[in-house]
């Protein structure tokens, strides 16, 4: 195991947005279609916020967010490849100009001074896997998009990876359930991620 570790989260901690539902609003827009399961996912969501059972959702089902699934699900049917190249396009035109320009450069400076850095997060792979590009990352942990037949199926791999399930993943790629033995830092904006962080030293 490596004796420097950081582990980040990403939406508003490098980025000073939430990307996820923002990336489904930008694919739909790009494709330009509005399918049944689009129409049907939009409208079921916009009622359950507005009926505010969408909160009684959450909190029964913790580990699942009702909103963000209803928005995933409306991309359900495009095309992989069609996925996969818009991820790229968000990334550029949308992430890359606004990620935080000190956290940028404190993260390169930890990579400066030896620490390996490894990004833990619910956004999702097809546009998070390009940050690659812009920061020394030693790994990236990510909800992951599933696609059958070269299409995408609305669903993402296992877990959306939030809250406690970040954890859940650290434990499983570093084998240990505390990280607090190594020189390792904790980043993030969000409560939800204290199991993550508390893995860490500081």
């Amino acid at each position: 195991m490596h004796d420097k570790i950081v582990l980040t989260d990403f939406c508003h901690t490098i980025v000073d947005y939430p990307t996820c539902d923002n990336f489904v609003r930008y694919v739909k827009r790009e494709v330009g279609i509005n399918t049944w399961s689009m129409a049907f996912n939009e409208g079921l969501r916009i009622i359950l916020q507005k009926t505010r059972l969408i909160r009684l959702l959450n909190y029964i089902y913790r580990r699942v967010m009702i909103n963000k699934v209803l928005y995933l699900r409306q991309l359900r049917g495009i095309e992989e490849d069609v996925i996969k190249q818009l991820g790229r396009k968000y990334y550029n035109e949308y992430m890359k100009p606004n990620l935080i320009p000190e956290v940028v450069q404190h993260l390169k400076k930890l990579h400066d001074d030896g620490y390996k850095i490894f990004v833990i997060s619910s956004a999702y792979d097809a546009y998070l896997n390009h940050l690659v590009y812009e920061l020394p990352i030693e790994c990236i942990l990510c909800t992951e998009l599933v696609y059958k037949d070269g299409k995408f199926t609305g669903k993402y791999k296992d877990m959306d990876c939030f809250g406690k399930e970040k954890y859940v993943r650290a434990r499983k790629f570093f084998g240990t359930d505390s990280l607090k033995d190594t020189d390792s830092i904790g980043l993030s904006d969000e409560l939800s991620d204290y199991p993550m962080l508390d893995m860490c030293r500081k």
